[in-house]
């Protein structure tokens, strides 16, 4: 303040002076404040994203971009053959649905009707989409539509198939105690063996019940012997 006799030369060196410390105390206060809204807003926001996600029906002139996305995101053996796919999507208790978000198509969802239930064939979220809860989402929309669900995974031995066990288990699937065989698709193929899932319980004594009605609505095995104990 030029003129002021209050006016000395800071004793810094002309640097601004540091701020006392309540100010600092205020200041921290103030930016964990807005850290924490940040993150709340951030989680809002996420919960509305996903609450946007839904189940659509597929059509049938989709159904090659569906087939396509089945061979990058399943094994050979672990998918029917294309016009054995494509005879399928007009089977009794068969619905092929999209995971939308939107207008966007961000993943697919098979599933078969069962008696009190539902078994999940196949579901896959495409590459570009993943990491963002979709899959947790469309099992949940599944649950919420038929109630009791089965599906089969791999055993768990590699880093990918126990990370699948574990995102199954977080949703509340659990593993049945039961010696289970995959029918082969193909002709020639063999069985192949797998964990069978159910959710929201073990299946218990109803486990041959199940199995049969997969083995026959989805493998077509009509009475095929059951691989279970």
């Amino acid at each position: 303040f030029r003129g002021s006799k209050n006016a000395e030369r800071p004793r810094n060196g002309g640097k601004m002076p540091f701020l006392p410390v309540p100010a600092l105390a205020i200041c921290r206060v103030v930016w964990y404040n807005f850290i924490v809204y940040t993150a709340a807003l951030g989680r809002r926001r996420d919960i509305r994203r996903r609450n946007m996600l839904t189940l659509k029906a597929v059509r049938e002139e989709e159904l090659p971009a569906i087939y396509a996305g089945m061979q990058e995101n399943f094994a050979r053996e672990e998918i029917r053959d294309r016009d054995a796919f494509f005879a399928q999507f007009h089977a009794q208790g068969y619905r092929l649905m999209h995971l939308a978000d939107g207008d966007a198509n961000v993943g697919f969802i098979g599933i078969w009707e069962l008696e009190g239930g539902a078994y999940v064939e196949h579901i896959a979220v495409y590459p570009a989409f993943r990491g963002k809860r979709y899959g947790s989402d469309a099992v949940r929309a599944v649950q919420a539509a038929f109630g009791a669900l089965v599906l089969e995974i791999e055993p768990p031995r590699t880093p990918d198939q126990i990370r699948r066990l574990h995102f199954y288990e977080r949703l509340g699937f659990v593993v049945n105690p039961v010696d289970y065989l995959q029918p082969p698709y193909r002709e020639g193929d063999a069985p192949l063996p797998l964990l069978l899932l159910s959710c929201p319980a073990p299946l218990g004594a109803r486990t041959q019940a199940v199995v049969r009605q997969i083995y026959e609505r989805v493998y077509g095995l009509k009475g095929g012997v059951l691989a279970c104990s």
